[in-house]
Parts: C-alpha cells; structure tokens; sequence
C-alpha cells in the first residue's frame, strides 16, 4: 500500500510538473482552401495539441487536431468550429484538402476520408461507407480513387468501374466512367475569375481598359472573343462601351468601336464572374456588375470591389482589408461574394488570414478572422 501510494504521488507530481509547463497555442489556422457549403462557407482548420517545451523538440512529432469552420455565408454571424480529430502529424495534413459539398455533407481527405455535415455537426467516415455497402469490396481509404463532382466518387482499384454516393444513403451506385473528372484542376486561379469585358445586351458591350490596351487590341472591325480574361496588369482601367456586330464562330463578335463611358480610372480593374467559362456576375435593381480593383499602385494596396451600373454609375465601393497579392480565393456569388486572403503585412507581426464577406445590396463588409 505504501509502494502504491508513493507511485500515486508520483504520478501526480508528474501530471502537474506537465500541465505547469505544458504550452498551449490559443488558435488554429487555415490548411486548405475555403468552399461554399450551401449557405455556409467552410475552411479546414488545424491546431497544434499543448506540448512539453524540450531543447531537442522535434516538430515532426507534434500533433495537430482538425476542425471544420463553418461560416454562414451571408455573413449572419461568427460562425462555429466542428471538430473531425486528433492526433494528426503534419506529415498526414500536407495534402489536406475539401474535396466538395454534396448537399448534406462536407467530404474532406486529411490522411483518412472525412465527412462532416455542416448544420448538425454529424460525422461520416470510411466505417459508415463500409457498412452502407456490404456488397462494394472497397476500403475508402485510398486519396488516389476518391474524387468529387458535385457527389462523392470512389473509382475501383483497376479504375475500370466509377461508383457515386448518394448524399442521404451513403449508398454507392455504378455511374459512367469520366476519366476527365480526375483532371480537374484543385483549385481556380484567381485571373481566370476575372474579365474584361460583359454583354449587358446581344449587341451592347462594356470593357475595363486601359487606353493602351483600348488602342492596341479593340479596334474597330476587330473581333472579340468571349470570356476574355483579364491580365494582372500595372494600369489604370476606366469602362469603355461599344457595339457588337454579328457573330462569327464560337461566340466572336465584331466590335463596331468604344468610345469611354466614364472618365473614372481604377488600378487593375476587371469584371467579377463565377467560373472561367461564366460571363461576369450579373446584377440587378438596378441593372450592373461586380468590379474588383487595387486601392492604389502600392504593394501593400488592398482589394477593393465596387458595384457597377451597365451605364459606368458606381453604387458603392468596399475595401476588403486584404492585400492585393496575398489574395487566394474567391467564392463568387450574386448575393454575398466572399474573398479569403490576408491583411498587409504589419511590423513584428504575422499577416492574419481573412474571411470577406461583401454585401452586393449594400455594401456591407464582414471580415472573420481565419485564426480559429
């Protein structure tokens, strides 16, 4: 009894020299990109678990936890943190990503599949796709077959059979084998969301140019093409109008001259859109488009986005917060855009990273901090 007692104490004693030092990092930060959850935007976020300071501390043995910040997209509120797991080494999170959103459950790859669904906070993982499908001889575990198309797709291990997952189910069903889904990129880059030109009418035209770029590549009886993608370019742009003349081929049109519609200029101006292949997002009451445009020429310039009029009128502007070049995403949409980035950069200080939700009525900007 005495040996155990002292073993006890012993124990205890070692518990508390531990808590006493044990360092604990107050938040998490972002390891993947955002994704629109329906009315929600998500972000994985992952936290470093309390740790014994050593002088031999070897962080490929720290453990992470990883958590599901979800934000409602209108920006309502704060938003709320779901936790997936622990124990995570960094090793396992460096290929961490959202894979999509089905319409009831968020999918995730870390170092195992996971799934989350944002509204209750329930878990799905490999396990219950196992026994949803007695009959499939698959695991779920392996990154490389898993892919996403707006439903979960698990390929089989000869890639010769493509299964999709019922969102309420969890049944996995045999669908057509699309090869090109693989391909997809993981990510949109950021020029390719951004246009020169919109078509308020068959034959109206409105473009954000500079007056070299006016000059050199619109002239009149030129040919436009569609969805032209706005260069990242160190110029000052004001919108220009024109007519178009008939269609060609493949959406060309003849372009029948611009003239300038307003004498306003913005640094690096271009039309907002959705997806690569959409036209910029189109607005209404009253009729007009999203541009997103730098404060000024200077690096540490934010991203500024204003609301536009088919006419050139501007209804309002909104500085987002973040810095022109540290800007990763954005999540269009015609009610509530949002952009993630980070702030500029501050003196003995890290760039915080940043949720931006804009208001397209109003105006309204709610910035969320990503350090959860």
């Amino acid at each position: 009894m005495i040996l155990a007692g002292i073993l006890i104490a012993c124990a205890l004693l070692t518990v508390g020299f531990r808590s006493q030092f044990l360092i604990e990092v107050p938040n998490g930060f972002p390891m993947a990109e955002s994704l629109r959850a329906g009315n929600d935007i998500v972000t994985l976020i992952q936290t470093l678990e309390p740790y014994v300071p050593s002088l031999h501390r070897n962080p490929e043995n720290d453990q992470y936890a990883v958590a599901l910040f979800v934000s409602p997209s209108d920006g309502s509120s704060r938003g709320n943190m779901i936790p997936i797991g622990k124990g995570f080494r960094s090793s396992e999170l460096r290929l961490a990503r959202v894979l999509g959103f089905d319409g009831s459950t968020v999918w995730s790859l870390l170092s195992r599949l996971e799934g989350v669904d944002p509204k209750t906070g329930r878990r799905v993982d490999a396990a219950d796709l196992r026994a949803a499908n007695p009959m499939l001889d698959e695991t779920w575990e392996d990154p490389r077959r898993l892919t996403f198309d707006s439903r979960l797709h698990v390929a089989t291990a000869d890639y010769q059979r493509l299964f999709e997952v019922d969102p309420k189910t969890l049944k996995a069903s045999p669908i057509v084998m699309e090869r090109e889904v693989a391909k997809r990129p993981l990510s949109t880059r950021l020029e390719n969301l951004m246009s020169v030109d919109a078509r308020p009418s068959p034959t109206r035209w409105l473009a954000l140019l500079s007056s070299k770029e006016a000059e050199l590549h619109y002239k009149p009886k030129s040919w436009l093409q569609p969805n032209t993608r706005a260069e990242n370019a160190k110029v000052m742009r004001r919108m220009y109008v024109g007519q178009l003349g008939p269609e060609l081929a493949k959406g060309k049109r003849e372009n029948r001259g611009i003239t300038a519609l307003t004498s306003d200029e913005y640094f690096n101006a271009a039309f907002i859109r959705s997806s690569p292949e959409a036209q910029p997002i189109r607005l209404s009451s009253p009729d007009g488009f999203l541009m997103a445009y730098t404060a000024s020429s200077a690096y540490a310039a934010t991203v500024m986005v204003a609301r536009v009029t088919v006419e050139g009128q501007v209804i309002w502007k909104a500085d987002t917060g973040l810095h022109r070049f540290l800007l990763k995403q954005i999540l269009s949409d015609e009610a509530f855009p949002a952009f993630v980035g980070t702030s500029p950069p501050v003196p003995d200080k890290v760039s915080e990273p940043m949720l931006v939700i804009i208001n397209t009525q109003t105006g309204n900007v709610l910035a969320t901090s990503l350090w959860q």
